[in-house]
């Protein structure tokens, strides 16, 4: 894969994982603590405080796509 492909591969993947890091989290959230997770009194990493949950497998998928393809165009 050349370099333009590698960011274009990036542009597209980056913001499809986040979408889904942030859904299954909240989705997962919600399921646990029955309570809706607030974006402006928690903080994101509160997401991923406990695990357990059906979704967090799904979470933590996104999360790590997430983490790979944001640090690939640098290498």
């Amino acid at each position: 894969m050349n370099i333009d492909g590698m960011w274009l591969a990036s542009i597209i993947i980056l913001p499809l994982s986040f979408l889904g890091m942030m859904v299954f989290g909240f989705a997962n959230f919600q399921d646990n603590f029955k309570e809706k997770f607030s974006i402006l009194n928690m903080f994101p990493y509160e997401l991923s405080f406990h695990n357990q949950g059906r979704m967090m497998i799904l979470f933590r998928f996104f999360l790590y796509l997430f983490s790979a393809v944001s640090i690939s165009p640098a290498f």
